[in-house]
């Protein structure tokens, strides 16, 4: 005689492992969930049968076979919540890094180069830590950086003078950061592109005092 199903443990390992599998595919037949989670195909639907109950799983019927997904209601809540940390994540970086840096300059970061290592250290928290700037010469690139600092700049509040005489520093400001170990910054002519990083030590550094 087999082992009964217990419908009673809506976050049993099983049942997780078939809700994160749909979330992250969008939906998914039984065989596909019995093979994640090694129980026979029959044994899914009573699985899941709470989380079908409370409409956080949907089942429709797609050529006589139950297809399961997380209902949109319920995916839009995560994906929300997911945005939310990312966004938390980005600003911890980006005012851990800035903390860092005035550290070693043993000063106060100007806005121009506070934006620039901000927004070196929200690359963290994406796919690649390279922010690249496709452009025909380097003076191009400097203007097209401009135009995304300006932005930042007057999200922080700063009025149109004080951006302008802070744009106008930024070769400045990049030389600075530069030179005191602080970013890297490297005009590849080949790909014609502006290739800018937070300074590995700085980063690592970063990596050392934020958790995973």
């Amino acid at each position: 005689m087999g082992t009964p199903i217990d419908t009673g443990r809506p976050r049993s390992r099983r049942v997780i492992a078939m809700l994160e599998y749909m979330l992250g595919r969008g939906g998914a037949y039984a065989y596909e969930l019995s093979m994640v989670t090694g129980v026979r195909s029959n044994r899914v639907y009573p699985l899941l049968r709470w989380w079908i109950e409370r409409g956080v799983v949907e089942v429709t019927k797609v050529g006589g076979r139950n297809l399961y997904r997380i209902s949109g209601r319920v995916r839009r809540a995560v994906e929300h919540t997911l945005r939310v940390i990312l966004r938390s994540r980005i600003v911890t970086l980006e005012a851990l890094a800035a903390r860092i840096a005035e550290t070693r300059l043993m000063r106060r970061l100007k806005p121009v180069e506070r934006e620039i290592v901000a927004m070196l250290a929200a690359r963290l928290a994406s796919t690649s830590p390279y922010l690249r700037i496709r452009a025909d010469n380097p003076r191009n690139a400097l203007d097209i950086l401009r135009v995304k600092l300006e932005e930042r700049l007057r999200r922080q509040g700063l009025d149109a003078s004080r951006i302008s005489t802070q744009l106008l520093s930024l070769e400045e400001a990049l030389e600075e950061l530069r030179e005191n170990g602080l970013i890297y910054i490297h005009w590849d002519r080949r790909a014609s592109q502006l290739i800018l990083r937070l300074d590995k030590s700085l980063e690592e550094e970063l990596y050392r005092i934020l958790p995973a």
